[in-house]
């Protein structure tokens, strides 16, 4: 079996104005050291090592992905290439491009400091409000008041007012520019900084990732603008995944003997996506599942790999990493 492991920011919230859900940097270090020492890190060029241990459910390794494009990452390359150790990273295109992904405008607003929950939620359903924006709740358009009456997911990480704020942000407002509009209050009045500052401090631009190539590090799709792929039917999915791809090749980060990957932003697939998984003659695809990766006798199961988070490798009482009891 293969153990997928997912990570996000990797830093030390006292160095940044907000906080944010991270793995310190001596955490990271430690639970690389770990996984070396208790199994094999497979490289993630190495298709016919991937396949065996996909197969194989007596012997177990582990592959390292990173989602988002975060400048945290090229630290996270620089320590593995010095162990001689290859990831995965899935760079959003729009990041590249200077613009600040709707996610890391909401991690930032919730994780201000000293800034109450209830008031940031207080300030969305007032602009909902005033500019009669409807949301999407079990499949039904209703009003704010009705959505916040009635939101009753369940997170494991994330409180209830939390949760609705991501999701509203997220995905549950209708239409785009309703959503960014929201967005762009919320910077300005809780931040107070330009857009391009904060993306140039938060995201790894064309050189970092030339840089991290040169280290050996793979690259693959994590969409053009890190959308809720179900949100989109199948030609805009395919415009998507395909012109990420596009881009990645042209910066010459994907090379032609390498595997082509998915990364779906926010876990997020359904039907369409496998399909084009197969029509994009991609390699492997992985979503937010919780769990090993293991072989199946569906074919489309190389679409559909689960990952681990990098906290359920991690023992929060002792600050140390772990075997993870599955």
């Amino acid at each position: 079996m293969l153990n997928i492991i997912m990570y996000h920011y990797v830093r030390n919230n006292e160095d940044y104005f907000y906080d944010t859900f991270s793995r310190r940097k001596d955490e990271f270090e430690a639970q690389i050291d770990f996984f070396r020492r208790s199994s094999e890190i497979v490289d993630p060029a190495d298709m016919e090592k991937i396949k065996y241990y996909l197969n194989n459910h007596n012997e177990e390794a582990y592959l390292l992905t990173f989602d988002d494009g975060y400048k945290d990452h090229f630290y996270c390359a620089k320590y593995l290439f010095d162990r001689n150790i290859r990831a995965f990273f899935f760079p959003p295109i729009s990041s590249l491009n200077g613009e600040i992904l709707d996610i890391n405008s909401i991690h930032m607003i919730i994780g201000v400091r000293g800034l109450k929950i209830k008031k940031i939620l207080k300030v969305i359903s007032e602009i909902c409000l005033s500019s009669n924006f409807l949301l999407t709740l079990n499949k039904q358009k209703v009003d704010i008041n009705t959505y916040l009456e009635n939101f009753k997911i369940v997170d494991n990480y994330d409180d209830r007012n939390t949760l609705m704020i991501k999701r509203i942000l997220q995905k549950d407002i209708i239409g785009d520019d309703n959503r960014k509009f929201i967005i762009d209050i919320l910077i300005k009045k809780f931040i107070g900084e330009k857009s391009s500052k904060i993306s140039s401090e938060l995201y790894l631009n064309i050189d970092d990732l030339q840089k991290m190539k040169n280290m050996g590090m793979l690259f693959g799709s994590h969409g053009k603008t890190h959308r809720w792929l179900t949100n989109l039917n199948y030609f805009e999915q395919k415009e998507e995944i395909e012109k990420s791809l596009k881009t990645l090749k042209e910066l010459q980060l994907i090379g032609s003997d390498e595997p082509m990957s998915m990364c779906y932003p926010f876990g997020a697939y359904d039907s369409n996506t496998i399909k084009l998984m197969g029509d994009l003659k991609i390699d492997l695809g992985f979503t937010t599942d919780i769990g090993a990766s293991m072989a199946t006798n569906k074919k489309e199961f190389i679409f559909k790999l689960p990952r681990w988070d990098t906290n359920h490798f991690w023992d929060n009482k002792w600050r140390r990493p772990c075997v993870f009891v599955k």
